[in-house]
């Protein structure tokens, strides 16, 4: 029976293909931490106009007032969630401006036929809410069972009985299920602005600064390309300002618009950089779940480790189709056997690192959080060179990263809070710096760090060092195994623990 909303919905929509988008990591959100996918109906093959196409997004309907219940009840399915549509530029204007995050748009094989079958399921679902799981029932699972409706032969939601990780999704939907056309990638705001900044001599980028708090001075030393240049980056900034809530609309306004006619006036093409699109995309990194077989010796004996993880990437990684200086592991849990005893070596609740470098116009800071149980170097309350014991433990940090080359280094202001047997009082604090660089090259990955703490239980400092290298193997399935040989020392006045291990790491 003909339904003249619908006809009237589908005519404004006018979905003939369907392009599914992946929006890289924001630390900021729990249900973002591992990105996020949507999809956009495109009308044709006009890429000219692709903003104003409509986007099919699935989110919870949430309550932000409060971080921690925010996170349970997103954990245990308490939110409700539900299928939208809205206009894509939406989206890109929240991913891309707001969050800074990189857009991956696919597009898919799917034909008209079956591009409006999807659509129309979004019409029947309009009303209708479900409950919403961050690590399975989530956007990037919801939008499966549209794929599967549009073309039923597919088989994509039964891969995820447990969590659905939207790079998993995203993988499983363009290779396993053979839906990839092409790929285009969108840069966020600031990644475009960093990379003029890049390619751009220091008095213009000083310029650019200066003009943004004057936006009438005047840049008459500098060659007209470079004064172009200048009043580009200077009005970007503002906006960027502008949509972060740094500077009023009273002053931004009227200060880009002002630039925009100085820049009109100046008879040169557009200065700002294309960025380059990465090599690896999203869907082709390193898969999300991994096993290691681990060897080596702690404190003179020799043991074997079996750890597993099921999500989702660490520092020393691949880092291809991932963003630099950013993991997350959840649930990452070691077992080891040593002199014929087994024991519990690691169980990481959850850890995140964000390392984000210092720019020309970016101070963003840099931090890490990390919550679970493992071994340390203890013994009745006091420091041993031969024996662990297992304690929980909560740590975090904030501080600064720069890029010094191809090196990632940080420095974090860090604290720590431990508890279990072992300890003197059943609990300590301890507090001091943590620094140290990384190198994330196509050979291999390198990390350097130093702790150092002081703990309020012993009132001495303690000193650890580490040192990680992994060179993936690339055997049939790039990147999908590795080696990774490790070796840390923790000191406390003379006395000192070592421990050396190598590994073979199978992602899955």
């Amino acid at each position: 029976m003909p339904c003249p909303a619908l006809t009237q919905w589908l005519d404004g929509i006018q979905p003939r293909h369907v392009t599914m988008v992946f929006s890289s990591d924001y630390m900021n959100s729990p249900s973002s931490m591992f990105g996020h996918t949507l999809l956009r109906l495109d009308p044709d093959d006009n890429e000219q106009t692709r903003l104003l196409s409509y986007a099919i997004n699935y989110a919870a309907n949430t309550d932000n007032s409060n971080s921690a219940l925010y996170a349970l009840k997103g954990l245990t399915g308490l939110y409700s969630g539900a299928y939208s549509i809205m206009p894509y530029y939406e989206k890109v204007k929240e991913y891309n401006d707001f969050e800074s995050r990189d857009l991956w748009e696919y597009r898919l094989k799917l034909t008209p036929d079956e591009s409006l079958r999807l659509t129309k399921r979004v019409w029947e679902l309009r009303f209708v809410s479900f409950p919403y799981y961050f690590l399975h029932s989530n956007c990037s699972y919801q939008l499966l069972s549209l794929l599967e409706v549009a073309r039923p032969s597919l088989s994509l939601q039964k891969q995820f009985p447990v969590y659905a990780i939207p790079t998993d999704t995203l993988r499983a939907s363009l290779v396993n299920g053979d839906l990839l056309d092409k790929v285009t990638y969108r840069p966020a705001f600031v990644s475009r602005l960093n990379a003029q900044a890049d390619h751009a001599p220091p008095q213009t980028i000083a310029a650019a600064k200066a003009l943004t708090v004057h936006p009438d001075e005047e840049v008459k030393d500098l060659a007209p390309q470079q004064q172009a240049r200048a009043l580009e980056m200077a009005s970007d900034y503002l906006y960027e300002r502008f949509v972060a809530h740094e500077i009023s609309a009273d002053f931004a306004r009227p200060a880009m618009r002002d630039l925009l006619i100085r820049r009109s006036k100046i008879d040169v093409p557009d200065q700002r950089v294309i960025v380059p699109t990465p090599t690896i995309d999203p869907s082709q990194g390193h898969l999300t779940s991994r096993i290691a077989v681990v060897g080596g010796e702690s404190a003179g004996r020799g043991f074997a480790d079996l750890e597993w993880r099921p999500a989702y990437h660490d520092l020393l990684d691949s880092v291809g189709g991932y963003r630099r200086g950013a993991a997350i592991n959840f649930l990452q849990t070691d077992v080891r056997i040593q002199e014929d005893r087994l024991s519990l070596e690691k169980l990481t609740l959850i850890s995140i690192d964000s390392l984000s470098p210092i720019t020309d116009f970016f101070t963003p800071l840099s931090w890490n959080l990390a919550v679970g149980i493992r071994q340390v170097p203890e013994s009745s309350g006091h420091f041993s060179t031969d024996k662990t014991h297992a304690v929980s433990y909560v740590r975090g940090g904030d501080g600064f990263s720069w890029q010094l080359g191809s090196a990632l280094c940080y420095g974090l202001a860090s604290a720590a809070l431990e508890a279990g047997n072992a300890l003197d009082k059943g609990w300590r604090v301890g507090a001091g710096p943590t620094v140290g660089c990384l190198w994330n090259l196509p050979q291999m990955s390198i990390q350097l760090q130093n702790t150092t703490d002081f703990w309020q239980d012993d009132h001495i400092w303690q000193n650890q060092w580490q040192i990680g290298l992994q060179v993936p193997l690339n055997m049939g399935n790039a990147h999908q195994q590795a080696l990774r040989f490790g070796w840390q020392q923790t000191q406390q006045g003379s006395l000192r623990y070592q421990e050396a291990s190598a590994s073979w790491l199978l992602y899955f």
